[in-house]
């Protein structure tokens, strides 16, 4: 919240005029909105789908949506089962507090310092994919979830290097 405080204060002094441009998304903060961001900043930035731009494919989402769920489970369950450590519980109660509210954060925010919002898109909480998969690390436990998790994670690895081919073709 720091930081976009500061980029909202500092950015209309590089402006070059004092007209603001309405884009044509403005919206207004609702409650409803605020619950919708708690929601997407779990498992919202998992599935956003930058590649729907360019096909309609349902692939991407199905082969992500596992991802999402794995994501979800992994904090969900952490929080449930393992008890206050000073090695893991700052990591585990911080992903899942920041998971539940830190796009709303950013949303009330924006809201009240440019009298203005829009749909924030669920890809600005990806900073937390990190935080959130390894949290999910912590509550594998045996050989077989670990080695499916390896697996997912080279099936999702060769999906993302052919998808990144495939977007640098089309341009």
């Amino acid at each position: 919240m720091v930081v976009q405080v500061v980029w909202m204060r500092v950015f209309p002094l590089f402006a070059v005029s004092d007209i603001v441009v309405d884009q044509g998304v403005s919206s207004t903060l609702s409650g409803t909105e605020i619950v919708r961001l708690m929601l997407s900043g779990v498992a919202g930035p998992i599935t956003h789908n930058p590649f729907a731009g360019f096909s309609g494919s349902p692939l991407p989402d199905q082969i992500m949506t596992p991802l999402s769920w794995l994501f979800i489970a992994g904090v969900i369950g952490a929080v449930m089962v393992f008890r206050w450590d000073l090695e893991r519980g700052p990591v585990i109660w911080a992903t899942a507090i920041a998971s539940l509210t830190a796009l709303p954060a950013l949303g009330i925010v924006i809201s009240v310092l440019s009298n203005s919002y829009f749909d924030l898109p669920a890809r600005y909480g990806a900073g937390l994919i990190p935080a959130g998969l390894l949290v999910l690390g912590f509550m594998l436990r045996n050989r077989a979830a670990i080695m499916i998790a390896i697996a997912y994670a080279g099936i999702l690895m060769a999906f993302g290097i052919s998808l990144a081919v495939h977007v640098g073709a089309a341009y």
